[in-house]
C-alpha cells in the first residue's frame, strides 16, 4: 500500500470525515481560493507544486505536504488529538477512552504542563515534575480547556464532577 494509500486508510480508521480537491485541476484549487480568499489556510507553501503533491489541512492550518510525511504524521500517537472535534465519526465514548488510555499516567488539566492555567493545575504538573523519571516514567497530558464535548462528557463518564 502506498504512502497516500495508508493516509486514507488511517482516516477511515478513525472516522474522519474529509474532502479532498485533486491538485492537478488548478481550477478546483483556485475556486476555493476565489470562494474562501487567499489566507485561508495558515501556513500554505508558496511553492507547492501542484499536481505532484498532496497536502493536509486541518482547521484551516497547513499540516504538512508529500504522502510520505503525511502518513508519518497520521500513524502518530498524536494525530487523534490534533483533530478537531467533530471531525470523526467517533463517539464520545470512545475518544474519552482513548484519551485516558493514551499514556500509562494521563491528567487532565487546565492548560499544559508548560503553561499550567488555574494553580491547581501548576501544583499537580509539579509534583508529577517533581518525580518525572525517577518514581514516574512520564505521564500524558490533554488540555481540558481545548475541547468543550471531552470537557463535559469526562466528567460525566469519569463520575467527577470537576478538573484541577
Amino acid at each position: 500500500m502506498d504512502d497516500a494509500a495508508q493516509m486514507v486508510a488511517k482516516f477511515n480508521d478513525i472516522g474522519l470525515q474529509y474532502s479532498t480537491v485533486d491538485l492537478s485541476v488548478k481550477a478546483d484549487f483556485a475556486a476555493i481560493l476565489q470562494n474562501e480568499g487567499k489566507d485561508f489556510i495558515q501556513g500554505f507553501p508558496e511553492d507547492l507544486k501542484f499536481g505532484e503533491t498532496c497536502f493536509l489541512v486541518m482547521s484551516k492550518a497547513f499540516v504538512g505536504s508529500t504522502a510520505a510525511s503525511l502518513a508519518e504524521i497520521c500513524g502518530s500517537e498524536k494525530f487523534l488529538e490534533s483533530v478537531p472535534a467533530g471531525c470523526t465519526k467517533q463517539t464520545l465514548e470512545q475518544r474519552l477512552k482513548k484519551l485516558v488510555n493514551q499514556e500509562p499516567i494521563m491528567v487532565f488539566i487546565k492548560g499544559s504542563p508548560k503553561a499550567p492555567e488555574c494553580g491547581f493545575s501548576r501544583k499537580l504538573v509539579g509534583v508529577l515534575a517533581k518525580y518525572d523519571g525517577s518514581v514516574i516514567p512520564g505521564y500524558g497530558h490533554f488540555d481540558i480547556l481545548s475541547d468543550p464535548e471531552v470537557r463535559e462528557g469526562l466528567k460525566k463518564w469519569s463520575k467527577w464532577p470537576t478538573y484541577p
